[in-house]
């Protein structure tokens, strides 16, 4: 598995491969609020979610 660990401010990003955009939209009161853009195939879901099962094809 890759790590990279970086400082974003709002508006910044970082490319994973050719399709996925993460951006950094929003930070205020100890909170990021991230945008994840990726191709339809690709499920995107938060990790508590997942460690729930609640895993949905259409999730997001």
């Amino acid at each position: 598995m890759s790590r990279l660990t970086v400082t974003r401010r709002d508006g910044e990003q970082l490319l994973i491969g050719d399709d996925i955009v993460i951006t950094v939209s929003n930070r205020k009161r100890g909170q990021t609020r991230v945008v994840v853009e990726a191709p339809p195939e690709v499920t995107i879901l938060r990790a508590e979610l997942a460690q729930r099962g609640e895993v949905d094809s259409h999730a997001s």
